[in-house]
C-alpha cells in the first residue's frame, strides 16, 4: 500500500486528475446504476402486488355477483306456487302411494315448465333435483335418481332445511346419464309453503365448476399466472387445470405450512421456486368461506426492468470511456467545473433525477456534461413509460369495472319487461324498453370514456326510469340541472354507480317511500353534481371506509363510490372527486366535483 502512495505521490498532477477523476466517475455510475436497478426493481414488484390485490378483489366481485346469481334462481324456482301446490299435495298424502306416484309425475311436469327459462343454455345451471325433504321425487336433463341420491347426503339435506336459506356443498363429481362426469357444486334451498308455512322439499340446482373458473381465466395478465380457488379445508375446488382439482393446496404450490400462514396473515408474500420468485397473494371470499389465491412469476414482469438496466449500463460503459478521454485531457483550471459535476451527481443520488449538470458550450467538460445529461433524460424518460403504462393497466380496470355494471342491470330490466308483457301492461312494458335502449345507446357512444353532462343526465334519467317502474313502492325521482353546465365534459357511467347505492342501499332500507334528487350546478369555476336521497344515511365511520376502501364490507355497501372517486382523479387530479355528507337515518348527500373543460374523444 506505501509503494502504490509512493508512486501515487510521484506521477504528475494531470495524472493524479486523471486517475481520481476518473476512478470517481466509475464509481458513482456504478452505485447508480446500482441503486437505479434496485429502485425499479423494488417499484415493479410493488406495482405487481397491488395489481394482484386488485385483480382478486375484482374476481372476488364477480364470483359474489355469480354466487348471488344462482341462489337468486333457486329462490325463483322454489318460491313458484305450481311447485309449492304439488309439494304440499305430496305431503299429505302417503308418499308411497298410487296417487302420489302420480304426483311426482305432475312434479316432473311442473318443474320441466320452471326451470325452461333457468337451466342452460340460458343460464349456466348444470341440472336440477327435487327432494321431499328426505326422498328424491325428481331428478332432469340427463340425470338419474340414483346418481344424485350418491351425491347428496342426508347431511346437506339437513344443512339446507336448518338454515332455510340458500346452502352450498364443497366440489361435487355428478355422472350424467351419457356418462359424463361434471365436477359441480350443489346449492340447495328449502321449499316452505307461503300458505301454511310447511317445509315441503328441497330444490337442488348443480352448478358447474367450469362456470366459476371462467370468471378469472379470461382476465389473466400473464400467461403463466395460476389462480385457484380454495374451499375451507384449503381443498382445490376451481382451477384452469382440472387436474388439481380436489387436491390440498401443498401438493400444487410448494410452499410449507408457515409460509403457508405467513401468506394468510399477510395477504401476500414472495417464494423463490427453482431459482425463480413468485409472488402469491391471497384473499378470502367471505360468503361462503373459501379463498382465491393467486401465484404470479415475478421473472415476467421485470422484463422491462432488465431492459431499463442494459441501457443503464451501455449508456454507463459509453459515459465510462468518455471520462477516461476527457479526465486525460484535464488541468488544474478545469477542476472547479468537475467538482461541480461531481455535486450534481451526489444530488442526483439523493433521489432528485430531475436536476441536470450545468452544460459549457466547448471543451471535455462541455461534452462530458452533454453526455450526462443525456443519460438522465433517457432513465427519466424510461420511468416515464414505466408510469404512463400503470396508469394505463388502471384505465382499464376501470372500464372493466364499469362493464361489470351492465349485465346484471340488463338481466333485471329485461325480466321487468317480461312481467310487464306477462301481466298485459304494454304501455309500461314499451316506455320500459325505450328507456333501456336509451340507457346503452348513450353508455356505448362509441367507446369513449368522456361524454358530455347532459348525455350523463340521459343515460342517469334513463336508469332512474326504469328503477322507478321496478321498485315504484321505495322511490320516485326528480332532476335539477343548470342548463348552462350540460355542454361541459364528465367521464361516463359517474353518476349510475352513485344513483345504485341511493336507491339499494338508502331508500330501499326505509319503511316508507323515499325520493331520490340529482342537482348540478357550477361555482367557482367547478362543475358540481350532488346525488341526494332521504334513505337510511350513512355514519361517519362508514363514509370513511367507502372512500378509503379500508374493507370488504365498505365496498359490499356502497359498491363504486370509491372506484368513481379515483376516476375521477385519474381523469382530472386530486383536486377532484367525491365528497359524502350524511346524517345516519335521515339522508345522505353525495357531491362530485368536475373541472370546467372539453376533452372528448370523436
Amino acid at each position: 500500500m506505501r509503494k502504490l502512495i509512493s508512486r501515487f505521490n510521484r506521477i504528475s498532477i494531470k495524472n493524479k486528475l486523471f486517475i481520481l477523476n476518473a476512478l470517481i466517475i466509475i464509481i458513482s455510475l456504478i452505485v447508480f446504476a446500482n441503486y437505479a436497478n434496485k429502485a425499479s426493481t423494488n417499484a415493479i414488484i410493488e406495482k405487481a402486488e397491488k395489481s394482484a390485490i386488485r385483480e382478486l378483489e375484482l374476481i372476488n366481485k364477480n364470483l359474489m355477483t355469480t354466487v348471488n346469481s344462482f341462489e337468486d334462481y333457486t329462490r325463483i324456482i322454489t318460491s313458484d306456487y305450481r311447485l309449492q301446490e304439488e309439494l304440499l299435495k305430496l305431503k299429505k298424502q302417503d308418499k308411497y302411494s298410487s296417487k302420489n306416484m302420480l304426483k311426482k309425475l305432475n312434479i316432473e311436469g311442473v318443474i320441466s315448465a320452471i326451470i325452461s327459462n333457468i337451466i342452460a343454455p340460458n343460464t349456466q345451471g348444470a341440472a336440477i333435483a327435487v327432494y321431499d325433504t328426505e326422498d328424491i321425487i325428481y331428478s332432469g336433463y340427463n340425470l338419474f335418481t340414483s346418481e344424485v341420491d350418491r351425491i347428496i347426503t342426508p347431511t346437506l339435506l339437513s344443512r339446507a332445511i336448518q338454515e332455510q336459506i340458500p346452502v352450498w356443498s364443497g366440489l361435487l363429481t355428478l355422472e350424467f346419464g351419457d356418462k359424463t362426469k361434471e365436477n359441480v357444486f350443489a346449492v340447495e334451498k328449502l321449499v316452505i309453503d307461503k300458505d301454511t308455512g310447511y317445509k315441503t322439499g328441497v330444490v337442488i340446482m348443480f352448478v358447474n365448476e367450469k362456470t366459476l373458473s371462467q370468471i378469472y381465466i379470461e382476465d389473466k395478465t400473464n400467461a403463466n399466472d395460476k389462480i385457484l380457488i380454495l374451499d375451507e379445508n384449503d381443498r382445490i375446488i376451481s382451477s384452469k387445470d382440472k387436474e388439481e382439482l380436489h387436491k390440498d393446496i401443498s401438493q400444487v404450490f410448494d410452499m410449507d405450512k408457515n409460509e403457508y400462514n405467513q401468506l394468510l396473515q399477510n395477504g401476500s408474500i414472495i417464494l423463490s421456486e427453482n431459482n425463480h420468485k413468485i409472488l402469491y397473494s391471497i384473499q378470502n371470499f367471505k360468503k361462503l368461506n373459501w379463498k382465491l389465491i393467486s401465484s404470479i412469476p415475478l421473472n415476467e414482469i421485470t422484463q422491462e426492468n432488465a431492459q431499463i438496466g442494459r441501457i443503464i449500463i451501455t449508456v454507463g460503459i459509453m459515459c465510462v470511456i468518455f471520462a477516461f478521454i476527457a479526465s486525460y485531457l484535464i488541468s488544474y483550471t478545469i477542476t472547479k467545473p468537475v467538482q461541480q459535476l461531481t455535486g450534481t451527481m451526489k444530488d442526483i443520488m439523493t433521489g432528485d433525477i430531475k436536476i441536470r449538470a450545468r452544460e459549457y458550450e466547448s471543451g471535455e467538460i462541455g461534452i462530458l456534461t452533454k453526455g450526462f445529461n443525456n443519460l438522465m433524460d433517457k432513465v427519466e424518460s424510461l420511468i416515464d413509460e414505466v408510469y404512463h403504462e400503470q396508469r394505463a393497466k388502471r384505465k382499464s380496470e376501470f372500464r372493466l369495472l364499469q362493464v361489470q355494471i351492465k349485465p346484471h342491470f340488463l338481466y333485471n330490466t329485461l325480466e321487468t319487461i317480461i312481467s310487464f308483457i306477462k301481466l298485459k301492461m304494454n304501455d309500461k312494458a314499451i316506455v320500459t324498453t325505450k328507456n333501456l335502449a336509451n340507457f346503452y345507446r348513450v353508455s356505448l357512444s362509441k367507446g369513449n370514456d368522456i361524454i358530455s353532462i347532459e348525455d350523463e343526465i340521459k343515460l342517469t334519467k334513463s336508469y332512474l326510469s326504469i328503477q322507478a317502474l321496478r321498485y315504484a313502492e321505495y322511490m320516485n325521482f326528480e332532476i335539477n340541472v343548470d342548463d348552462n353546465i350540460l355542454h361541459y365534459d364528465i367521464p361516463k357511467l359517474i353518476l349510475q354507480p352513485l344513483v345504485e347505492n341511493s336507491i339499494y342501499h338508502g331508500l330501499k332500507q326505509k319503511e316508507d317511500k323515499g325520493k331520490l334528487i340529482i342537482k348540478g350546478y357550477e361555482r367557482e369555476e367547478k362543475i358540481f353534481i350532488e346525488v341526494i336521497d332521504n334513505g337510511l344515511g350513512m355514519t361517519e365511520l362508514q363514509i370513511e371506509e367507502v372512500l378509503n376502501k379500508k374493507d370488504d364490507s365498505a365496498r359490499n355497501k356502497s359498491f363504486g363510490l370509491g372506484s368513481v372517486n379515483q376516476r375521477i382523479q385519474l381523469f382530472f387530479g386530486k383536486d377532484y372527486g367525491v365528497k359524502i355528507e350524511s346524517e345516519y337515518l335521515e339522508y345522505t348527500k353525495v357531491i362530485i366535483s368536475l373541472p370546467k373543460q372539453f376533452r372528448r374523444e370523436e
